[in-house]
């Protein structure tokens, strides 16, 4: 599971892309230019940006710094050309990563695990210090940790130092693995906190993701700490359901080889889908609601999924290693269960970011302490390198 501060974030309408370029060795900035490459240009210089995140409200784009001298910073360029903001986070850091509230007024900072909520009217600057058990992570691979109507999750529980950057890892040895509980921790952004227990135990093998009402929120845990860079056949995973005030629903069947670690939620929230492949290698997308879980067999194998999202009413768009290692964006009926290839991204890049619409994938590889970023449209093929 990718835990590194995304350097790249697309504009909530996917019609413009902000990124982190390097100029020199301790310089960066923040440049922004269409999806087609186009009318680039700097908006924002510093020292050692490390995270970028357009606003949803799409007015203002916020810039994370790790300074080697000096307290960490988040820089808020404005797209009506004001001002930036700089707000101070109070000491050094070596890592952050941001994400903002869904009404464009507050941004979550995770700093070397700690957890800052800052307001970017008075540019205050709140902590989760008094939390406990303590909270450990909100950032998942670029997930947001807000939902629509600005509760805040956090996870939270007994931390593992071996396994911090793949999530909550209960425990510190075997027999304290068995007995610790995961938590998952809602603080509503006015300042409310709130405990919802997870029964099972076990450990989180990926992202929490909110339901688009913010009612509900859907993760996978598995028996084992989520350490290990390969699955063993018979490791065994499940789908929980939370919703907001403490319900859990955990599915009873146990998935095996699971394809993603993200839930994907429909859009009216009834429904969550993961995809999964059985010992044989054959591929599966299981639609689960609170009635029944519907298997569609796919008609493709897979190694892995890297990203999928609800596309339509009743398909899922999603990308994927094929067992001949090709790397392709899928279209899948979910009546059906019938496949449309759509295209095939040539690699190599190291991380991919969809537009929100769809359409395109903003593609990231990095080398030698550089970022280098293209946008590859998925309708006709091509791949504009940004500078």
């Amino acid at each position: 599971m990718e835990s590194a501060p995304l350097r790249a974030s697309w504009s909530p309408d996917s019609t413009n892309v902000a990124f982190i370029a390097r100029e020199a060795r301790d310089t960066d900035a923040l440049r922004v230019s269409k999806n087609d490459g186009s009318d680039a240009e700097t908006r924002l210089k510093g020292e050692r940006f490390q995270a970028v995140v357009w606003s949803p409200s799409g007015a203002r784009i916020a810039v994370g710094s790790v300074p080697r001298e000096g307290e960490a910073l988040v820089q808020i360029a404005h797209l009506d050309r004001s001002a930036p903001d700089t707000i101070g986070l109070g000491s050094p850091a070596k890592r952050v990563a941001l994400g903002w509230s869904p009404d464009s007024s507050r941004i979550v900072v995770e700093k070397d695990g700690s957890i800052l909520l800052l307001n970017t009217d008075d540019e205050t600057v709140d902590t989760f210090d008094d939390v406990h058990p303590p909270v450990h992570r909100v950032f998942f691979d670029g997930s947001s940790p807000a939902s629509r109507d600005n509760k805040l999750l956090l996870a939270a529980g007994p931390v593992n130092p071996l396994a911090a950057a793949f999530g909550y890892r209960g425990g510190g040895d075997d027999t304290a693995d068995k007995k610790a509980k995961l938590y998952l921790r809602l603080v509503k952004i006015e300042g409310e906190r709130y405990t919802l227990p997870v029964v099972q135990y076990g450990h989180l093998a990926g992202p929490p993701v909110w339901a688009p009402d913010g009612k509900a929120i859907a993760f996978m845990t598995s028996a084992a700490p989520p350490v290990r860079t390969a699955m063993r056949p018979t490791e065994a995973f499940w789908m929980n359901v939370v919703s907001d005030v403490g319900t859990v629903r955990i599915h009873p069947k146990r998935v095996i080889n699971p394809l993603y670690m993200v839930p994907v939620w429909s859009p009216g929230g009834t429904n969550v889908c993961y995809f999964w492949k059985d010992a044989t290698g054959k591929c599966y997308l299981n639609v689960m609601n609170i009635a029944f879980t519907t298997v569609l067999p796919l008609p493709e194998r897979f190694n892995r999924v890297l990203y999928a999202a609800w596309n339509e009413e009743a398909s899922m768009f999603f990308v994927a290693i094929t067992a001949s290692n090709e790397t392709v964006c899928t279209s899948v009926d979910l009546t059906s269960g019938e496949m449309d290839r759509l295209a095939t991204v040539e690699k190599p890049f190291g991380r991919l970011l969809p537009s929100p619409d769809l359409t395109k994938l903003l593609l990231v590889t990095q080398a030698w302490g550089r970022s280098s970023f293209a946008v590859y449209n998925v309708k006709t093929g091509d791949l504009v390198r940004l500078q």
